[in-house]
């Protein structure tokens, strides 16, 4: 699926005009149009401004993924300043030096998904894992 084709089952899920799709994320409806006819390639701006407002991922909008929960977090998981986190239809990543604060913070989080693009990941070293080590601390429904 091209970053257009993406952008266009977006906007017709929420039933939106090109213009209002362009208003609710801050960009110019002229821009907003090239990039959903796939003349322009949306600058990652852009692309994060529409993932925030329409709830879904930068992956998704970029073709990377199927569907646009793919970045639904799954499960969480803290052990000695290391936060794990599982996202669906994904594998596990770790993100180290991550404070209990931040960690608590997170769990707190009404969205859980804006909470970690905005917070964890530009701010923490991070790398693929294959699981939470056992004696980590388990964070239940992470996505409620």
């Amino acid at each position: 699926m091209t970053v257009g084709q993406s952008l266009k089952k977006v906007r017709k899920n929420f039933a939106l005009t090109q213009k209002q799709m362009a208003a609710g994320a801050q960009l110019s409806y002229r821009s907003y149009q090239e990039y959903e006819g796939d003349r322009v390639m949306p600058p990652v701006t852009a692309v994060m401004a529409l993932a925030d407002a329409y709830d879904v991922s930068a992956d998704y909008l970029l073709g990377r993924v199927p569907t646009p929960d793919s970045f639904v977090i799954e499960e969480l998981a803290y052990s000695d300043g290391i936060l794990y986190v599982h996202f669906r239809n994904n594998d596990w990543y770790q993100y180290r030096d991550v404070p209990e604060d931040v960690y608590k913070n997170f769990v707190a989080a009404p969205s859980k998904g804006k909470f970690f693009l905005k917070n964890i990941m530009p701010e923490y070293a991070c790398s693929i894992c294959t699981s939470a080590p056992d004696e980590a601390v388990h964070y239940d429904n992470p996505t409620k």
